[in-house]
């Protein structure tokens, strides 16, 4: 984990700040499970996230990508991004899929590295 990252830990719900010196935190994007090709593009998470954020998300990913997205929600805080949205930063999650869309091999034995499109990560 490097110093100028800032994190935060999902299991314990506790929200953890770490800065490089006195540089202050504006918000955070969440890169999580970014690898398993979907319908309908990546998943723009659109509850417990910033509007704003996710516009610019919804940018970057028309201007860098042919992968197109969707929005939709998690239905609950369910990943890291949602302690920072309750902590006051703004945050963002994209998503590899809309969820029900997403990798169905998750927290399973078959969750494994053959399963993910590494052109896709790119």
């Amino acid at each position: 984990l490097s110093p100028r990252v800032p994190w935060q830990s999902q299991t314990s719900g506790q929200y953890q700040r770490r800065v490089h010196g006195n540089r202050p935190v504006y918000s955070m994007v969440q890169f999580d499970m970014t690898g398993y090709v979907a319908a309908g593009g990546v998943g723009v998470v659109t509850d417990f996230t910033d509007a704003g954020l996710n516009n610019f998300i919804r940018i970057l990913i028309d201007e860098y990508t042919a992968l197109g997205y969707s929005n939709g929600p998690c239905g609950y805080a369910c990943s890291d991004h949602a302690s920072w949205t309750r902590a006051g930063y703004p945050s963002a999650f994209p998503f590899e899929a809309l969820f029900g869309r997403h990798n169905p091999f998750i927290h399973t034995a078959q969750d494994t590295i053959d399963k993910l499109s590494f052109d896709h990560i790119e």
